[in-house]
């Protein structure tokens, strides 16, 4: 940047930090307008100034619409300020050594001559400090009547209402109402307002007090939306606890002079109430002034200001004390971002400006996260330490809570789950054992309506197993049996009952038949004959009738005569066993069958029409004993044995010697073992298809395609004779080009891309990925399969910024529409180029991850250069994204310094030969990257754009820390001004382009 102009963030006095155009635009506006009228309404000095700055407004505007330009002129604005705050130091510190050498106290006047001359660099206050730290005593404020500018506060008409309001519900601050710590973000502040409000409309009350807290919690939220409007009510409660002392005030000056140990105390009290020590110095001094009254101060600090704040109860401690008297909380506390330690009284960490006053919120958010879940509110719990991330992200200590809370919950859930699959079953005796075991682990939260529903139905159980036992002592058997079942239809396993039904077994079901059916087997039984309702369970086993009510596989369980088994698996023979039920008693002996063997026909049976050949592939059914196949001319064989047949090799059968352009049929039949008959066979009737040879056409083998954006243009040599048929997938199957198929097996391929021509096709890609396309040649109901072409869709990361926070590197990124994960890689000497290689050192990120802390955090990083490369990643698959890249120096990249250098005729002093003359500071080895060199009439060039190419260079290297670059002749006339710049940007980062001063960047 050229030395000769202003910094155009001073210039518009402009925050640096500010790095939105939409912003720095609006600015420029607003000072172009100051500007113009300056120029012509304001003084002469005024009117230079403005004439000066709307010559350069479009230079403003060049540097700072460009992202790259712009950061580097807010590096400049910084250090510039950094350097008019060091000489204004510097003046100010000479200054009181010149006052300290006189011995004189310093006067409210001096003050305010030194805040004019110190051009506002220092406020009064800060000058005051100064003084004291450097002994110089200050004057008496009551002589000179000195007065200081208010600080902004709240209106008055506002005060009155937050007064009005907290007195009705006796409270001292709008702190005391949200429940909340002073030092509270303003987003804590305004949610919990929220809170209260939403609770207030959920409760429905319209009452005086109901009524006040609403009142307060729209005040709070207009309050309290910031940091600068919250702190005009801090500034207002301040002076309302200031004018609460104001007695003892008049007390201490009742003889019109306040002492130090008085001021002293004064000022204690002021900081037991919340307010700083400054503050009530401040107003002190200005009461005592408007009193007339004296004040001792020496210029030392006094004892009540190296009292330490505890930043969560607002006790004083001692200046030598590391945990507070009262609460016992540490007084530093960690910030939870950067790990800086900050005083537990500060709103926000020092380094990093994290809002560390939240802590007393946060740290008993995550205290209440751990008791909730110690009583088994799980939920709860979760709630109150997501509330503690929102505030602080990250934070490890309820990032650890909550890992540890989520997988006792699902430990909870899962074992409730079991619970109530014991009560839906009606096994309550078991589930209440079950849940007596639970509440002593996971607590009682939330069981209430599970416990009285296992107590109801066990004390159903209970009054009818009775009733029934009275039945049986009075010789009524039936009426007995009927209270037992009742018994076990409200607890199944209520041992009592089970014992009594169980000494009356129902009588066994008969005639079990079984008979087959398309998918299985049907059975029908004959109930026994019994007055009493009974239900029937039905079991399989393979090799074997079931003994019992768990010896086999549990078919169902019904009130009929009937079931259908069409789940039975093939070429297994299996026996069924039926048994009665009364109350969940079996009976001793069910009706039984077996064996029966369900057949099948082949599975996929495929036809491969070939030159003068067919070749039959099949998947057995399981449990056969062999395929056979039988072929005819023109039609399939009508029944097995008819026909020619074929040698079957394995699961396959290759049938030659055919003529093409003439249908053949086949018949596959599968052979099994017949269970009842020793050594004897059961044939299905067969599983029948056709097919013709024919010679088949030529693989398309030259599929291209070409993307632009989403659209995919496909294009291939036509086939003669035969159709092409387009399928897109997104994997790959696994064929040799040349394979072939029937045509109705295509679909294996993928989706049919429509709207193929003879030679071409259009397709509009969504989403991200790998995408396939395979050409299939069809003809005469053959297919045959070329070579694919491969399409690679995938968006890389955007805006990649890196930031330091404290020791760690904060990584910023836009994700492309549809990633949900990057690879983040780094290295201290190059960009990692693949993802999937180790180079250097790699981690995964998710977008969830990501977006819950706004970043993504390199941890506790090294102070040398780090490499940076994100790579976006394919939701399915190991495919990525080309790199963003980003480099991190660490004030240790290189950096190279320029100037013109020029050899002119001894005589007429013109240029007979002009060079760039470069210095690297990191010495032999040294290669820029592609570089443009720019020159502009007048003045320096701000930017590539700014001014004439005069020569490009793809790279260049240092030899001994040097390197010349010829300017080309043509460039010369003119005495242009030159400057070097990288052709990408993002090369800055690691090497810094310094020019010389402006006169030694001319050719001249």
């Amino acid at each position: 940047m050229s030395t000769e102009r202003p910094n155009f963030y001073l210039l518009l006095e402009l925050d640096p930090s500010v790095d939105d155009w939409k912003v720095i635009e609006q600015r420029i506006q607003d000072k172009q307008r100051e500007w113009s009228r300056d120029r012509s309404m304001g003084n002469p000095k005024a009117r230079r100034k403005a004439e000066s700055s709307l010559a350069q407004l479009t230079d403003i505007k060049t540097v700072l619409s460009n992202a790259e330009t712009r950061r580097e002129e807010a590096k400049e604005a910084v250090r510039q300020q950094q350097k008019g705050k060091q000489e204004k130091a510097r003046e100010l510190d000479e200054t009181i050594a010149v006052l300290k050498s006189s011995g004189a106290p310093c006067s409210e006047d001096t003050i305010r001559t030194l805040v004019q001359q110190l051009a506002g660099a220092f406020s009064a206050d800060e000058i005051r400090k100064r003084l004291r730290t450097a002994g110089v005593p200050l004057g008496d404020p009551g002589s000179e009547k000195a007065r200081r500018a208010p600080k902004p506060m709240i209106d008055k008409v506002t005060a009155g209402n937050v007064r009005q309001n907290l007195d009705h519900l006796k409270l001292a601050t709008l702190y005391d109402f949200l429940e909340l710590n002073p030092r509270s973000s303003s987003k804590a502040l305004t949610d919990r307002a929220d809170e209260i409000y939403r609770e207030n409309q959920r409760l429905g009350k319209t009452d005086p007090d109901t009524s006040a807290r609403n009142a307060l919690a729209g005040l709070c939220k207009s309050l309290f939306p910031n940091d600068q409007e919250k702190a005009k009510y801090d500034n207002y409660l301040a002076i309302e606890v200031m004018e609460q002392l104001k007695p003892r005030l008049e007390l201490a000056g009742a003889d019109k002079f306040i002492g130090r140990e008085e001021l002293d105390a004064l000022v204690k009290q002021a900081r037991q109430r919340g307010v700083s020590a400054e503050d009530a110095l401040a107003y002190i001094e200005d009461h005592a002034a408007s009193r007339n009254w004296g004040i001792h101060r020496d210029g030392s600090a006094l004892p009540a200001e190296a009292f330490k704040l505890c930043g969560f109860c607002s006790e004083l401690a001692p200046a030598t004390a590391s945990k507070c008297p009262r609460c016992g909380e540490s007084l530093e506390i960690e910030c939870p971002r950067c790990g800086a330690r900050n005083p537990s009284s500060n709103d926000a960490c020092q380094s990093c400006g994290c809002r560390t006053g939240d802590a007393p919120l946060v740290k008993a958010l995550l205290k209440e996260g751990e008791r909730l879940a110690l009583e088994g509110d799980s939920s709860g719990a979760l709630r109150s330490l997501d509330k503690a991330l929102l505030y602080w992200p990250g934070w490890k200590p309820a990032a650890e809570a909550r890992q540890r809370i989520e997988a006792r919950r699902l430990e909870r859930e899962n074992a409730l789950a079991e619970i109530e699959t014991l009560a839906q079953g009606r096994k309550l005796t078991s589930a209440r054992s079950a849940l007596d075991r639970f509440e002593r682990t996971h607590g009682t939260a939330g069981l209430d309506d599970l416990r009285r529903r296992l107590q109801e139905g066990l004390a159903r159980a209970e009054a009818a197993f009775q009733d029934g036992e009275r039945q049986q002592r009075a010789g009524k058997a039936e009426a007995a049996l009927d209270r037992y079942e009742e018994a076990l239809a409200a607890c199944a396993d209520f041992e009592p009952a089970l014992r009594a039904m169980a000494a009356s077994p129902p009588p066994p079901p008969t005639s079990l038949e079984v008979t087959p059916t398309a998918a299985g087997f049907r059975l029908a039984w004959q109930a026994p004959a019994t007055a009493r309702s009974l239900a029937f369970r039905i079991l399989r086993k393979a090799g074997g009738a079931p003994q019992n009510l768990e010896d086999g596989e549990k078919l169902a369980e019904v009130r009929g005569t009937g079931l259908d088994d069409a789940s039975v698996p093939v070429g297994i023979p299996w026996f069924y066993a039926v048994f009665s039920q009364r109350g969940g008693i079996p009976c001793h002996q069910p009706a039984t069958g077996g064996p029966h063997l369900r057949t099948a026909e082949v599975e996929d049976l495929e036809l491969f029409a070939g030159d003068g050949d067919v070749t039959l592939r099949w998947a057995p059914p399981p449990g056969c004993r062999r395929i056979e196949i039988w072929r005819r001319q023109g039609a399939a064989p009508g029944r097995p044995g008819e026909g020619t047949a074929l040698t079957v090799a394995g699961n396959s059968a290759h049938d030659t010697g055919l003529s093409n352009g003439v249908l053949y049929g086949y018949r596959a039949v599968a052979f099994f073992a017949d269970p009842s008959r020793p050594h004897g066979e059961i044939v299905t009737p067969g599983r029948t298809a056709t097919a013709t040879p024919v010679a088949p056409p030529a693989a398309v083998m030259d599929l291209a395609a070409s993307r632009t954006g989403k659209t995919v243009l496909l294009s291939w040599t036509p086939v003669l004779g035969a159709t092409v048929q387009l399928r897109q997938s997104t994997k790959l199957p696994d064929y040799s080009p040349g394979l072939i198929l029937p045509a109705s097996q295509a679909d294996r391929f993928g989706a049919l891309v429509p709207g193929a021509t003879g030679n071409s096709a259009q397709v509009t890609l969504t989403g991200q990925g790998r995408v396939y396309f395979v050409p299939l040649t069809v003809a005469s109901g053959t297919a045959v399969a070329g070579r694919a072409a491969e399409v690679t869709t995938l968006d890389a990361v955007t805006q990649l910024k890196a930031r330091r926070t404290g020791p760690h590197l904060a990584l910023t990124w836009d994700w492309p529409a549809g990633t949900e994960e990057t690879l983040v890689a780094w290295a201290h000497d190059r960009h990692p180029e693949d993802p999937r290689q180790a180079q250097g050192q790699q981690a995964r990120v998710t977008r969830r991850e990501y977006e819950r802390a706004g970043c993504w955090l390199l941890q506790n990083v090294e102070s040398r250069p780090h490499y940076i490369s994100v790579f976006a990643k394919a939701p399915e698959g190991d495919l990525y994204a080309p790199p963003a890249r980003i480099v991190e120096t660490f004030g240790q990249g290189a950096s190279v310094s320029y100037r013109v250098g020029v050899k002119k005729s001894l005589l007429r002093r013109s240029v007979e030969a002009a060079w760039l003359e470069l210095t690297s500071s990191s010495g032999d080895g040294l290669i820029l990257p592609a570089l443009v060199v720019v020159g502009k009439a007048h003045t320096v060039p701000i930017s590539p754009r700014d001014g004439e190419v005069l020569l490009t260079v793809d790279s260049l290297r240092f030899e001994r820390g040097k390197a010349l670059l010829p300017l080309p002749a043509q460039s010369w006339p003119g005495r242009p001004y030159v400057k070097l710049f990288f052709q990408d940007a993002a090369a800055a980062r690691e090497i810094r382009l310094l020019p010389a001063e402006k006169e030694r960047l001319q050719i001249a």
